[in-house]
């Protein structure tokens, strides 16, 4: 069901980026939704609160077996995520300038593009920047620490450093009127840290036997969304108050289909049908490809600035945006993921 719950991120992102189908009220309003809730911060942080659970929870588990190692680990992680993202680096090189893609070859473009704000086909990738920045440190931590020790750390240490530079750049956005302020919040590693600290803290809170009653989650959940939306009406200048927003619905989000979706079916039927599983496991493929489309299509938000699409083009848009990670999928992710259980020598 993580599956489910990582397509529905992954279509919210969609959602945001696809300029506005047709010309009529409905449409209009239609695309306004996901502007209004933030469903495309919130399905980003969706992804951060899921990989930093399960990467944590696969390497306690392969810790107490004794069946990883960080070299496997990385192994792993090697075969998921470089060959698409090196692959879509490489044809936007290929049809743009090296000059414009050379930041993105080091997983540093989280960092500049704060500062250079032009349209740029990967720029959705500051994203995929900030989880490779994670997996440079946790897994050396939880590995090399003794359980006991490495709780503490994700505990305390981690999750008080992204709230510190949250409130930091909060401070600082309010005296200095920094544009550039809340795009380090939005962006910058050490503040979205913060959900992927809390994911990790999940899966070690879940190995230690805790659990949390549903109606509590549900109630904490709405609770956060509706203050969330109730700040963004009120004063839209504090984002890092709307960064711990994120980070509390996201993980709540995940923590209830961890203890509670398989008890449900409503909950069985929307993030467990074939559909939904199936489009959280391209998710990755089609988070990375589609604006890439777009772009070159000059069918993104910024490039249309507001102006319509016609249904029939957009809904021919719209399925080459899943056409290209379904190929992608079935051609290079899965046979590459099928060489996960040999680990190196």
């Amino acid at each position: 069901m993580l599956d489910g719950l990582r397509g529905y991120a992954a279509l919210a992102v969609l959602w945001v980026h696809f300029p506005q189908f047709g010309d009529s009220a409905f449409a209009a309003v239609f695309k306004q939704i996901p502007d209004w809730l933030d469903c495309g911060y919130l399905g980003v942080d969706v992804f951060f609160a899921l990989s930093g659970y399960l990467i944590t929870r696969i390497m306690l588990e392969e810790k107490q077996t004794g069946r990883g190692s960080i070299r496997h680990f990385y192994f792993k992680r090697f075969l998921r995520i470089f060959p698409i993202y090196y692959l879509t680096v490489i044809a936007v090189t290929l049809l743009t300038s090296w000059h414009e893609t050379a930041w993105y070859w080091p997983y540093l473009n989280n960092f500049t593009s704060i500062y250079y704000t032009t349209p740029h086909p990967m720029t959705h990738a500051w994203s995929l920047a900030v989880e490779q920045h994670f997996y440079l440190f946790w897994p050396l931590l939880v590995y090399k620490l003794d359980i006991n020790r490495s709780r503490s750390i994700i505990t305390w240490v981690i999750p008080g450093l992204a709230i510190g530079c949250a409130l930091a750049a909060e401070i600082y956005c309010h005296f200095a009127h920094d544009p550039h302020a809340m795009g380090f919040v939005y962006q910058a590693t050490p503040c979205r840290m913060l959900t992927l600290s809390l994911g990790a803290m999940l899966a070690y809170k879940q190995l230690s036997g805790w659990h949390i009653k549903r109606r509590w989650l549900l109630l904490s959940m709405t609770a956060i969304y509706v203050c969330m939306i109730a700040s963004k009406s009120v004063n839209q200048f504090r984002p890092s108050l709307r960064l711990l927003f994120f980070a509390g619905i996201s993980i709540t989000a995940v923590a209830y289909i961890v203890f509670h979706a398989d008890k449900s079916v409503v909950a069985r039927w929307l993030f467990g049908n074939r559909v939904i599983v199936f489009l959280g496991s391209i998710s990755y493929g089609l988070y990375l490809y589609h604006y890439p489309v777009l772009y070159f299509l000059h069918w993104t938000n910024q490039q249309r600035l507001g102006v319509p699409v016609s249904v029939t083009s957009g809904l021919l848009v719209l399925a080459l945006c899943f056409i290209i990670p379904i190929v992608s999928w079935f051609l290079i992710e899965s046979p590459l993921l099928r060489l996960k259980a040999r680990p190196p020598r």
